[in-house]
């Protein structure tokens, strides 16, 4: 479980500046800061780890129902930064 969390952050890292690019470009013209948005970025490296074989369509169901355990009814609001997070992590 250790290889995994170090694996992730090694991807955040790397993926950062274009996380934080995208988040410009989409969200921060709302009002909305990177922090919020950070969670949703680090969700979809973990989901791409996770499901690395499987496309978004065959796990977006499952990702939005463990993504709202914690976070009843904001899939919707956060489901693009996930799905960034998830393709980035293909480079």
């Amino acid at each position: 479980m250790g290889t995994e969390k170090s694996t992730s952050s090694k991807s955040i890292l790397r993926n950062d500046a274009a996380f934080r690019a995208d988040f410009r470009q989409r969200y921060a013209s709302r009002g909305a800061h990177y922090e919020e948005y950070e969670p949703a970025y680090r969700y979809g490296v973990l989901l791409r780890e996770r499901y690395a074989l499987k496309l978004w369509s065959d796990i977006e169901q499952s990702a939005r129902r463990d993504w709202e355990l914690d976070r009843p009814g904001t899939w919707d609001h956060f489901k693009e930064a996930i799905r960034k997070g998830w393709e980035k992590s293909l480079h």
